[in-house]
């Protein structure tokens, strides 16, 4: 089963959303705005996880590198755009 993760960034902390593909919340959780503790959340919690996705903003450049570097399969759009790409997603 297919499961999809967003992420709502702020400076210290992100707010998780893990869903799946039928858009039936999972797990949500708050963590650290930070790509080694989000990537080992990811992996620890999502084992088939298909995609990762948050939003354009201060931290998205430094978050989906690090995210990517860690080996998550991560997708940064524009907040106008999210409805659309979770649509074309499920």
């Amino acid at each position: 089963m297919a499961i999809y993760a967003g992420l709502d960034v702020s400076d210290k902390t992100t707010h998780m959303c893990v869903v799946d593909a039928d858009g039936k919340v999972l797990r949500r959780d708050v963590v650290a705005s930070d790509p080694d503790v989000l990537a080992k959340w990811l992996n620890r919690h999502c084992t088939e996880l298909a995609r990762v996705v948050l939003e354009t903003g201060t931290m998205s450049t430094f978050l989906y590198h690090g995210l990517f570097e860690r080996g998550v399969a991560v997708e940064c759009i524009c907040a106008r755009h999210a409805k659309g790409v979770g649509r074309a997603m499920l």
